[in-house]
């Protein structure tokens, strides 16, 4: 399960918006000035290539950074930078993204994928999409078995069981094909518990490529800090 900690922005010119003391006026007017900032905020990254997925993988969120993504393209931004701090979700949603991004990168076009905090789950797949993949100093991944509720006739269990193993298997293999262990390896370590993986281990084993420090951190999407040539094409 993982733990998240919810920060809300109180504007300090926020009794003044209302002429009420109610609170619930008054909550209403603050969640819609939070909401309004970080879509304000969220575009203006996505125009210097910076996309961020932070929360659940879902139809949701993919719809949102594969359309992010298009029109960072039309708009000729490059390098594009797609960070991730997710706990996991959807698998349908999350290879949706790898499909995306990795078509992208295999069409000439450099998306990185970051990952920053936790990776997750559906999330360490996403991240093998890109051109680079990165990991922040204290990012852990985690990776398991794919779960599912089964319900239905015995056969169409049966059926379902089948379909999820191709599936796992499938997963599995994306995350084998730029590590460091095999196929085997990976789905041996996988069986029935939770693999976690700190920073030293991700490198090991190939599951990123490089380790941004905290100045590399700041700097993306600043053209005058590109140093490294970890943000080069």
């Amino acid at each position: 399960m993982a733990c998240h900690h919810t920060f809300k922005l109180r504007p300090f010119t926020l009794k003044t918006i209302k002429a009420t003391d109610d609170e619930d006026d008054l909550e209403e007017v603050t969640l819609l000035k939070v909401s309004d900032f970080e879509e304000v905020k969220f575009r203006d990254l996505v125009e210097r290539g910076l996309v961020w997925l932070c929360g659940e993988i879902n139809k949701r969120s993919a719809r949102r950074v594969i359309t992010s993504l298009m029109w960072t393209l039309n708009k000729g931004t490059q390098p594009i930078f797609v960070f991730l701090s997710t706990p996991g979700g959807d698998v349908d949603a999350a290879l949706a993204l790898y499909d995306t991004i990795k078509g992208l990168v295999e069409s000439g076009v450099g998306v990185n994928t970051v990952a920053v905090g936790e990776c997750f789950s559906a999330g360490t797949v996403v991240l093998q999409a890109g051109l680079k993949r990165l990991i922040t100093p204290n990012t852990y991944l985690m990776i398991h078995e794919i779960s599912s509720w089964n319900l239905g006739k015995v056969s169409e269990q049966l059926e379902t069981a089948h379909y999820l193993k191709e599936y796992q298997d499938r997963v599995f293999r994306i995350l084998a094909e730029r590590s460091k262990l095999g196929f085997r390896a990976i789905k041996r370590r996988c069986l029935r518990r939770n693999w976690w993986l700190p920073p030293e281990d991700v490198l090991k084993y190939g599951f990123a490529d490089d380790l941004l420090d905290y100045q590399q951190v700041i700097g993306l999407g600043n053209p005058n800090l590109k140093e490294g040539g970890v943000f080069e094409k």
